[in-house]
Order: structure tokens, then sequence, then C-alpha cells
């Protein structure tokens, strides 16, 4: 599992929060991602593209963010426009590249959120692929009304 050390070494200002924080909020251009941590688990979350995962090249983005909880479950959060099925495919991209390194992450939950959701677009090709690689990954954990959400504007859950 990725932890903090690992982060620090790649780059530290990648870390957004690394401790038992009760809220974590992840947002840009009006898109907003909460997590509220009642139970005070420990949590790492870190900036992705960029960040944990520095990779130039455009057709190879990744999610914006992760939270990492207990070290046990990893959260993945794209915040998006209005394109669920490019956010999919960043999801999915994130997750191959994260197995890469750690072979042991094994409870993946993916949520994408949009300033606006094009209905017709919902339900696509890459939303199945995502979902199809969540299931082979998560197994018994696999939920499909919690492994992959996406919603316009905000989310706000408890981890």
């Amino acid at each position: 599992m990725i932890d903090e050390e690992e982060l620090l070494k790649i780059d530290s200002n990648c870390i957004k929060y690394s401790k038992n924080e009760e809220y974590i909020v992840f947002s840009e251009n009006g898109k907003k991602y909460t997590a509220q941590n009642e139970k005070r688990k420990k949590v790492l979350g870190f900036k992705v593209d960029g960040g944990y995962i520095k990779e130039n090249r455009t057709r190879d983005k990744k999610c914006d963010y992760s939270l990492i909880v207990n070290d046990e479950i990893c959260y993945l959060i794209e915040l998006k426009e209005t394109d669920i099925s490019s956010a999919c495919e960043q999801l999915l991209k994130t997750i191959e590249s994260m197995l890469k390194k750690h072979s042991d992450m094994d409870k993946f939950l993916c949520r994408s959120i949009h300033s606006r959701i094009n209905t017709h677009k919902i339900e696509n090709e890459n939303i199945k692929g995502l979902r199809k690689k969540l299931k082979k990954i998560n197994k018994k954990f696999y939920n499909p009304k919690k492994s992959y959400i996406y919603k316009e504007s905000k989310w706000e859950e408890i981890i």
C-alpha cells in the first residue's frame, strides 16, 4: 500500500492530508468531494496526476486525487467538467498504474464529480470497463452501488 514515506520521496507537495482529520476535502473549479472521517481513521490524501504519478503524456492522464483509509481502502477521485467516459478512463488508468507499483492493493472505490452530467453518455463502454475492473480487483469487497459513484457538483460521504 502507498504510504506517506513513499510520497515524501516523490513529491512532498502532493500530500494534502496525512493524519486522522475529521474532514477531507478535494475541490477545484466548483466541484467538491468531501469525506467525513467520523471515527477519525488514519488517512492519507494526495494529488495523483502530476503528484504521485508524474507522466507528461496527455493521453495517459490519471485521476486528480487519492484517499487511502486505514492502509486498506483506496478512494480515487476525479473532478471533471462533463465527460463521464473520460473520467472513467482516467480512473481505470490510475488503478492500472497503482497496481504496477503496489500489487497488494485490492480495495478501490472510485468517485467522479462533474460540473454537469450528460445523461446520454451514461453506461458507455468506459463505465462498464471500469466496473468490470473494480469487480475483478475488489472481489468480495465489490459492491456495484458503492464501487463507482458519479455525482454532479459535489459529493459528501462518511468513510
